[in-house]
């Protein structure tokens, strides 16, 4: 399997599963300067902007070892989040196996480019980009048509959903955010939406977005949307302390 880090927070009972490798070039991935996860203790975002660049991952589980990692857990929440777990061919029977034990709740985190079974996801995030395929481009290298597509045949099939995207200071701005949500409102205005912060990294153009534009444009996707909500880089919540299980 391509998952390289298990986190595990007691309290909450929230299990992450994180993978490596991706299907999009973001310019602004905090990915390339810092592999662990970010809520851990002693973790901030300030600190990458001026981090080194971070060596990739070189060990890796199989579906087995994840298994008895994880086995004396009780998560009620497992989270299967990347880069992009959707690439891994075999997060499908893991998503099953972990679903027979724990009878979790399973969210995917996606870029969306790709489909993979969510037989055994019972939500679905999509993280956005942009909304026009223009920055998109420019943010990933890549084109966004078909993301919103996928969008789309998640929520036909009845999965649960939430779409989220950052405010990125010069690039993803208020009208890219307002597109975005205005096109999903034509889908259902009840679908949760979350516009988050940018943080700045190394070699990228962009400054981080302070917490005033998050609610910004927050309050600008209200117009199209039901539930919108913020997750600013402040915003660290002192009783979330994760623990490395590898």
């Amino acid at each position: 399997m391509n998952i390289y880090q298990i986190t595990y927070e007691p309290n909450y009972r929230v299990l992450g599963l994180h993978f490596w490798g991706c299907n999009l070039f973001c310019r602004g991935c905090y990915k390339n300067y810092r592999t662990d996860d970010l809520s851990l203790p002693g973790s901030s975002v300030e600190q990458l902007k001026d981090a080194p660049r971070a060596k990739n991952p070189t060990r890796f589980l199989t579906l087995e070892e994840v298994l008895e990692k994880t086995e004396g857990l009780a998560p009620r929440d497992i989270f299967f989040m990347g880069k992009e777990a959707s690439l891994d061919p075999e997060l499908p029977l893991l998503a099953a196996r972990l679903h027979a034990r724990h009878k979790g709740f399973h969210t995917l985190l996606t870029n969306g480019v790709k489909l993979t079974d969510l037989s055994n996801i019972d939500e679905a995030v999509f993280g956005f980009k942009s909304a026009s395929e223009s920055v998109h481009r420019e943010y990933t290298g890549l084109s966004n048509l078909g993301i919103m597509n996928n969008f789309k045949k998640v929520y036909q099939n009845g999965k649960k959903l939430q779409a989220e995207i950052a405010f990125i200071p010069n690039l993803v701005e208020e009208e890219e955010i307002g597109a975005l949500a205005k096109t999903i409102s034509e889908i259902d205005r009840k679908i949760l939406f979350r516009v988050t912060s940018y943080f700045a990294v190394p070699g990228a153009p962009w400054p981080a977005a302070s917490r005033e534009q998050v609610e910004d444009a927050a309050a600008f996707a209200r117009k199209y949307l039901d539930d919108v909500v913020t997750m600013a880089s402040d915003s660290r919540d002192n009783s979330w302390k994760p623990e490395v299980i590898l």
